[in-house]
C-alpha cells in the first residue's frame, strides 16, 4: 500500500513532466504502475535533472533565493491562521517540506530557527502573534 501511495503522490506532482507515463484511468494506472515506479527511480537517481530544474525555476518565480529564502513576500499582509507553505530544498529537491501557521508558532516557542526559504513566513507569524 505504501508503494501505491508513494506512486500516486509522485504522479500527482509530476503529471505534466515530459517523461511521466500517460494515465487516463485507474486501470491504466495499474497497468503502467511498473513504468511509474521506474520513472520515480530515474528521477531519484538524477537529482540534477528536470525535477530539480523545475523546482529551482518555480522557486525563482516565487522570489525564492537558495541562499536568502523568500524576501518581503508578506510585507504589509496578514497571514491567515490556516496558511501553510510547501517548499523544496536543494539538498532534497524531490521532498516536499511543509510549515503551517501553527507549526511556526511552535517553532518560535521552542526557539527554533526556520529554514531560509520560509524565514519571511516565520518572522511574519512571529510579528502577528506578538511573540
Amino acid at each position: 500500500m505504501r508503494r501505491l501511495d508513494t506512486a500516486i503522490d509522485w504522479f500527482a506532482i509530476n503529471i505534466a513532466d515530459q517523461f511521466t507515463p500517460v494515465v487516463e484511468s485507474a486501470s491504466t494506472f495499474r497497468k503502467k504502475f511498473p513504468k511509474i515506479e521506474a520513472a520515480m527511480a530515474r528521477q531519484q537517481r538524477d537529482t540534477k535533472g528536470t525535477r530539480a530544474a523545475k523546482v529551482a525555476e518555480q522557486n525563482k518565480e516565487l522570489g525564492v533565493d537558495f541562499e536568502l529564502g523568500v524576501t518581503n513576500a508578506y510585507k504589509g499582509k496578514t497571514i491567515r491562521k490556516n496558511k501553510q507553505i510547501v517548499y523544496f530544498t536543494p539538498e532534497e529537491p524531490t521532498v516536499e517540506k511543509i510549515i503551517t501557521y501553527g507549526s511556526a508558532i511552535e517553532m518560535i516557542k521552542r526557539g527554533e530557527k526556520p529554514h531560509p526559504y520560509v524565514a519571511d513566513f516565520y518572522y511574519k507569524v512571529k510579528e502577528q502573534e506578538g511573540l
